[in-house]
């Protein structure tokens, strides 16, 4: 498939192809993350001007770029030697130090040829939770547009990816909760925390648990509410939206209430049939109405239509700064969890 235009100076590849970036979009001041190199002003109209890109990862190497920047973080019950989360390319000797923990390639022998790899999160085993965060504060005013693509494979369906923003005041470097929690969101029947400070979280759901009630809210009745602000129950191949901690001292353990979500077709026997482009649009503070918007496709050119849009969510507009990552869960059923072009 040939590159498809995205925006001035930016193109959107297929999956298996690595280009990425992060562009400020002068004329509004939209964030951009990920890149690539024509434009095509229907689908991005508001993107008058583009200069240089501030940020590119494509995880597609042996290594990443600026480590110090990033914070990697896995859990799983018991005894647990993995190297997860991971570099496809790289090998388990050529480790490097982050903020918290190391990134390694995940076996003895690169799984990939290096530019061809991929970042993941999770393997094909059970009960994990994983993220990676891009650990530096970036303006909320700005907005966001960020594209990368993620793949969900090779196990026996569970559970999904997250793309999450959290506070960018806040220095808690714990996880999510496993499973439906997409490495995101709290999990109040277990009681298990979701990212602190999280501002919001969008969920690649395979499996289906993350938009059920389980997944946001504490307490009986769920103080999130009734449908759909707990969530409308388990929906396989879903991308849906969850909101941030509520909780005063950001515990993680209150909140994450169920926003808006819809159907997406995420399945594939590998990383080739399983990849999506993914896009994600926040608009700058000072539009009118501004939104959440969320783009979902497997090939092609990016469908003018967002996959899913809602008001962004009250503790995003709160807030001044946020920090980005990807999140990633497994319960009793499991798959391979990867991201790459970002």
């Amino acid at each position: 498939m040939g590159a498809q235009g995205i925006g001035e100076g930016v193109t959107r590849a297929a999956p298996c192809q690595r280009r990425g970036g992060v562009r400020r979009i002068a004329t509004v001041g939209i964030l951009a993350t990920t890149l690539m190199a024509s434009i095509l002003t229907s689908e991005m109209p508001e993107a008058a001007a583009v200069p240089a890109p501030l940020f590119s990862e494509s995880f597609g190497g042996t290594t990443i770029a600026s480590p110090s920047n990033w914070v990697v973080g896995y859990t799983k019950p018991g005894s647990d030697t993995s190297t997860i989360p991971c570099m496809t390319a790289g090998t388990t000797a050529s480790s490097q130090s982050l903020l918290v923990g190391t990134l390694s390639g995940c076996a003895s022998s690169a799984i990939d040829a290096s530019g061809s790899g991929a970042l993941r999160l999770t393997a094909a085993s059970a009960d994990q939770s994983a993220y990676i965060l891009y650990d530096q504060a970036l303006t909320t005013a700005s907005g966001l547009d960020i594209t990368f693509q993620q793949a969900q494979y090779g196990g026996t369906g569970a559970d999904g990816i997250s793309f999450f923003l959290k506070n960018g005041a806040n220095t808690n470097t714990s996880s999510g909760s496993r499973g439906g929690g997409l490495g995101y969101s709290l999990n109040n029947y277990q009681n298990t925390a979701g990212i602190r400070g999280g501002l919001f979280g969008i969920g690649f759901d395979k499996y289906g648990d993350y938009s059920d009630g389980f997944y946001g809210g504490a307490g009986s009745p769920n103080s999130c509410g009734a449908y759909p602000n707990a969530g409308p129950g388990g929906r396989a191949n879903y991308v849906s939206i969850r909101g941030g901690d509520t909780t005063a001292s950001s515990t993680g353990l209150d909140g994450y209430c169920y926003l808006t979500g819809t159907s997406t077709n995420l399945a594939g026997a590998d990383r080739s049939a399983a990849g999506r482009n993914v896009r994600i649009v926040l608009d700058p503070q000072t539009a009118p109405s501004p939104k959440l918007k969320v783009w979902v496709w497997s090939s092609g050119s990016m469908p003018s239509a967002p996959t899913l849009q809602t008001s962004q969510p009250s503790q995003y507009r709160a807030a001044s700064t946020f920090k980005f990552g990807f999140g990633a869960g497994t319960g009793g059923s499991t798959d391979i969890h990867e991201v790459w072009g970002l």
